[in-house]
């Protein structure tokens, strides 16, 4: 007798049914019992939302988000795939809160008209998720972490094609015997790229996540756990001149940019306290040091290769300045001109009437233990101090920002605080999973805006769940358990 089971297209039926009725996910349970909408909606979108039309929604706010939320959560690319689901499945439709099913402009529109309340939606969650994580994980929700990147746009030159025709053109140009000595067709190409999408002036032309595209720009700024803190578009956009390099465009723009999105996270979060500040070295700049270490916030930033020709901000430790014995090197470090060794960093000096200053000691000044007390043994032939701790060089914090780290570039307490850095990038790639962003073919930058803004609060939603759960072991891996 055969063990095999022969499908019927009966069968089949009744188990896609049941796949589209299923609501045996554990999403709306754990969404029912660990979130209120009017904890994490604040009132001013009640009060815009309602009040908009003057007159009464079809559509309830709590189900308009738990739309938007449902589908990153599921990483649906298109608003329409999302409802042509809920068309099909009357059960998950209610738990959505939908009785009738809204028009695909009904969803750009408040996409569009509610973008600054979605953004406080964001803001809120922020405050909400941080006071869950003070007592979880007190040390990673002191470090701050920003970098930049960018969302493709859905316009005719981020097609591979539009490109190509560029790079055609220009090797023909090659060929015709009328172009220059060193010609080289794909720069040629790249410099012929518009400046701007045809279909949408908000999107430029940018050089993020390794490659040339047309980008909604962005800032996202998370703590220590990669935990969403803040999405910023700032408006200043990369110059290609003077035939500079892609990434040092790139690094350009990030410098520039750091300031103005930290001010404005610091106005709206006044009251969080941070540590410690990750960034990679596009914001390598003596201002951002500076804005940072006023904050009472230590930077961990890498030293930029190129800014190695303006290695110091003033010329008295640099090392075209031969009269100091003393100047620092591209790696950061304050180095001795007799010995060739870098000094020891001994940390800051915060006095009251005096300028704060960086202390460094001798290379070669060490300490022996001798019948219970300590002594101190120069071991340089030519000392340039006869004091018995060797000679210290104490800077001025404000005269070398860049260089004056309170931990040594060096040291495996500040490789390791870099380390952390990568959460960022890794909630940057969540995001993009949330948005499916290729899929979604989304043209109106507000649009784009508020779809970056929603797939940070579907974000915040999962990880307070996983903090009120009790599932903190990965708090940004909310499918796991939904």
């Amino acid at each position: 007798m055969s063990n095999y089971y022969q499908l019927s297209l009966l069968d089949l039926n009744k188990e896609f049914s049941d796949f589209l009725t299923d609501t045996s996910s554990n999403y709306f349970e754990l969404f029912r019992n660990y979130i209120s909408f009017s904890e994490i909606i604040p009132f001013s979108f009640y009060n815009t939302y309602y009040k908009n039309m003057g007159r009464t929604r079809e559509f309830p706010l709590e189900s308009m988000l738990m739309f938007f939320i449902y589908k990153n959560f599921r990483s649906i690319s298109r608003d329409t795939t999302l409802l042509r689901i809920l068309h099909d499945s009357p059960d998950l439709r209610k738990s959505l809160g939908f009785y009738n099913l809204p028009h695909p402009s009904q969803l750009s529109r408040f996409k569009i008209n509610f973008l600054d309340q979605i953004h406080l939606t964001l803001d809120k969650l922020v405050s909400l998720v941080n006071d869950e994580l003070k007592s979880i994980s007190p040390s990673t929700s002191k470090i701050l972490i920003a970098d930049t990147t960018g969302f493709e746009s859905y316009v005719t030159e981020n097609n591979p094609k539009f490109f190509e025709e560029k790079l055609a053109s220009s090797k023909r140009f090659e060929k015709s015997g009328k172009a220059p000595d060193n010609f080289n067709p794909v720069k040629h190409a790249q410099g012929n790229m518009p400046k701007k999408a045809n279909a949408n002036s908000d999107i430029s032309l940018a050089y993020l996540n390794g490659h040339f595209g047309y980008y909604l720009k962005s800032m996202i700024i998370t703590d220590g756990l990669g935990v969403i803190q803040d999405i910023q578009f700032p408006d200043a956009i990369q110059e290609f001149y003077n035939d500079k390099m892609p990434k040092e465009v790139k690094d350009e723009y990030d410098s520039t940019t750091l300031i103005p999105s930290l001010e404005l996270f610091f106005t709206k979060h006044s009251s969080i306290n941070f540590n410690f500040f990750l960034g990679d070295s596009g914001f390598d700049g003596y201002d951002n040091y500076k804005y940072i270490s006023k904050k009472n916030i230590i930077p961990i930033i890498p030293l930029n290769k190129r800014n190695s020709g303006s290695k110091c901000s003033t010329y008295r430790y640099s090392s075209d300045n031969e009269n100091n014995k003393f100047f620092f090197n591209s790696d950061g470090n304050l180095i001795c001109r007799s010995t060739k060794l870098a000094m020891k960093s001994l940390g800051p000096i915060i006095s009251k009437h005096r300028a704060d200053r960086f202390s460094y000691g001798c290379p070669l000044i060490k300490t022996h233990m001798v019948k219970g007390k300590i002594i101190y043994a120069n071991d340089c032939k030519n000392p340039c101090s006869n004091a018995i701790y060797g000679r210290k060089v104490n800077i001025a914090l404000d005269e070398e920002y860049r260089f004056n780290s309170t931990y040594s570039r060096d040291s495996d307490i500040w490789k390791n605080l870099y380390k952390t850095r990568t959460v960022c990038e890794r909630s940057i790639g969540q995001l993009k999973d949330f948005i499916n962003i290729r899929g979604s073919q989304i043209q109106n930058t507000t649009s784009l805006k508020s779809t970056i803004l929603l797939a940070g609060v579907t974000q915040l939603i999962g990880v307070l769940i996983m903090t009120r759960s009790k599932f903190t072991k990965n708090l940004r891996a909310f499918k796991t358990v939904a």
